[in-house]
C-alpha cells in the first residue's frame, strides 16, 4: 500500500490542484477570490471543482507527511475540525495560532482549506463542553476572519454543520444563520459561506428529521445565509449487502438538496452545491460499513445527476464539488477506491464535462429503471447512465440522435475502455444496447466525426 500511494504521489501532487480547470494556475495566489458561474467555482478566474476531505487530525508541529497523505488521494480542499485542533474551551487567539500553522502547511501542500468557525449553540460530540454563547461566536468571527481572510490558502468559511440534527435543532433558525453570515461578509466578501445538511427536504425521503424551513414558504434573495450548500447522508449499514438498498434513497436526497438549494432562494443568486461521501464510519448510534467501488461512484454520478437536473436545479446549474468524510477513519482497502475514483474524475475531466449545456434532448428514449444525461465537450459526447433499480438490467436499449460518430467506448474506473458498438437506425440516430448490474453506473465516450 505504502508503494502504491508513493507511485500516484507525484502524479497527483502536480494534477490535483486544478484538476478540472481548462486554464492552468502553478500554485495557490494570495487573496484567492472565489466566485461562482452555473453553481460551480470558480477560482481567481479558473474553473475550480473542489474535491475534498474532512480532516480530523490533532494539532501538530509538522503536517507535511500528513498533507502527503491527503494529496495522494487527489484532493485540493481540506476542512478541518475544529474541535480536533484545538480544546475547544480555548480562546480565539489560541485558535488562530493552531490555524495559521495548519494552513500555513496547506498551502506548502497546494491544498486550500475551508476554516470552521465555532458557532452558537455547537455541541462537540468529542469533547464534554457546553458550545459557545452568541457573543463567544462573535468574537471567533470578529477575531479569525480579518487575520486569515488574506491567506493563500483560503478557501471559505463554514458555518454549522447539521444545524437541522438534535440537540442543535431548537436553538438554529434562520435569521439567526443570517445573521452570522452577514457578519463574515461584512469582513470577508470575497470567500464563500459553506453550511451542511444531513438531511435537505424530509418530505422528499419519509423521514422524520426536522428542517429549517419545514413547512415555510420558499426563502428570497434577501434571506440567504450560505453560499455552499452542502450534504451529507449516512446510508450503508455494516449488515447490508453490496449495493445497499439504500443506494434508492441517495436519488431522493440528492432531488432534494436541489430543490432545497432553490427553496433557499439560491435560484436567483450565485453559489453551489457540495455532495459530501458519508457512508462509513466508526459508528454513530449503528455501525456503517466502508462503502464499495459500485457504490462509491453510484453515490457520486447520483449527484451529478440532480444538480444540473433543469428540473431540481437553478437554470443552467451544475454539480459544485465532492467532500468525502474524515480522512482519519478511512481504511487502506477504501482510501485506495476513493484515490481510484478521483483519478478516474480528474483524468477524464469529468467536471468540465458536466458544465457543458445540457443536450439530454438528443437521447430519444428513457427507461424507468436507467437514468441518462448526455454532454458535449472537445470533439466528443458524453453518455452518463445510471441503473436506478436493485435488479440486474438486461438489454438495455438508448436511442441517441448524435450523428456521424468515428467510435464509442465505456470509460471505467480501472482498466483499459470497453469498445462499444452504436447501431445505426436512420438519420444520425443510433441505438446504444447494453446490460447493466444492480446500481452499476456508466460512462460512454463517442467521438464526433
Amino acid at each position: 500500500m505504502k508503494l502504491f500511494f508513493s507511485g500516484i504521489l507525484i502524479w497527483l501532487t502536480i494534477n490535483s490542484i486544478y484538476p478540472q480547470g481548462d486554464s492552468t494556475i502553478s500554485a495557490v495566489n494570495p487573496g484567492n477570490y472565489i466566485t461562482f458561474k452555473h453553481n460551480g467555482f470558480i477560482l481567481n478566474n479558473s474553473l475550480f471543482f473542489p474535491i475534498g476531505w474532512y480532516d480530523d487530525v490533532r494539532s501538530q508541529l509538522d503536517y507535511t507527511s500528513h498533507f502527503e497523505r491527503i494529496v495522494a488521494t487527489g484532493a485540493n480542499l481540506v476542512l478541518p475540525y475544529y474541535q480536533f485542533l484545538m480544546d475547544t474551551n480555548k480562546s480565539p487567539s489560541d485558535y488562530y495560532k493552531i490555524l495559521k500553522k495548519y494552513l500555513d502547511a496547506a498551502s506548502k501542500a497546494h491544498l486550500l482549506v475551508v476554516v470552521q468557525l465555532p458557532s452558537r449553540f455547537y455541541r462537540s460530540d468529542f469533547f464534554p463542553d457546553k458550545g459557545v454563547t452568541e457573543q463567544e461566536g462573535n468574537d471567533f468571527v470578529d477575531y479569525l476572519v480579518p487575520r486569515l481572510k488574506d491567506h493563500p490558502a483560503l478557501f471559505g468559511w463554514y458555518l454549522v454543520d447539521e444545524p437541522e440534527a438534535p440537540p442543535q435543532k431548537n436553538g438554529w433558525t434562520t435569521a439567526i444563520l443570517r445573521k452570522r453570515y452577514l457578519r463574515i461578509k461584512g469582513i470577508d466578501a470575497r470567500h464563500p459561506v459553506f453550511i451542511c445538511y444531513g438531511l435537505a427536504n424530509n418530505s422528499d425521503t419519509g423521514e422524520e428529521v426536522p428542517t429549517l424551513n419545514k413547512g415555510l414558504p420558499s426563502l428570497t434573495s434577501n434571506d440567504i445565509f450560505y453560499d455552499v450548500l452542502m450534504e451529507d447522508r449516512y446510508l450503508i449499514d455494516t449488515n447490508s449487502t453490496s449495493p445497499s438498498p439504500a443506494l434508492g434513497l441517495i436519488d431522493n436526497c440528492m432531488k432534494s438538496l436541489a430543490q432545497r438549494y432553490k427553496d433557499d432562494g439560491r435560484n436567483s443568486t450565485s453559489g453551489a452545491t457540495i455532495v459530501i461521501v458519508q457512508a462509513y464510519g466508526l459508528g454513530f448510534g449503528e455501525p456503517h460499513r466502508d462503502p464499495t467501488a459500485v457504490e462509491i461512484k453510484y453515490l457520486i454520478f447520483s449527484y451529478l445527476a440532480y444538480a444540473q437536473d433543469p428540473d431540481y436545479c437553478i437554470p443552467g446549474g451544475k454539480a459544485g464539488g465532492i467532500f468525502w468524510w474524515r480522512q482519519g477513519i478511512t481504511t487502506p482497502a477504501l482510501r485506495g477506491s476513493i484515490t481510484d475514483f478521483t483519478r478516474y474524475f480528474i483524468t477524464n475531466k469529468i467536471a468540465n464535462i458536466i458544465a457543458q449545456p445540457n443536450i439530454n434532448n438528443l437521447i430519444l428514449n428513457n427507461t424507468n429503471s436507467i437514468k441518462t444525461f448526455l454532454r458535449y465537450y472537445k470533439d466528443s459526447y458524453y453518455l452518463f447512465a445510471m441503473n436506478q433499480s436493485d435488479i440486474s438490467q438486461a438489454k438495455q436499449d438508448i436511442t441517441l440522435n448524435i450523428g456521424a460518430y468515428n467510435d464509442c467506448n465505456e470509460i471505467v474506473v480501472s482498466g483499459n475502455p470497453i469498445q462499444k458498438t452504436l447501431n445505426f437506425i436512420r438519420n444520425g440516430n443510433y441505438i446504444l444496447e447494453d446490460t447493466f448490474t444492480p446500481r452499476e453506473c456508466k460512462l460512454y465516450k463517442i467521438r464526433n466525426k
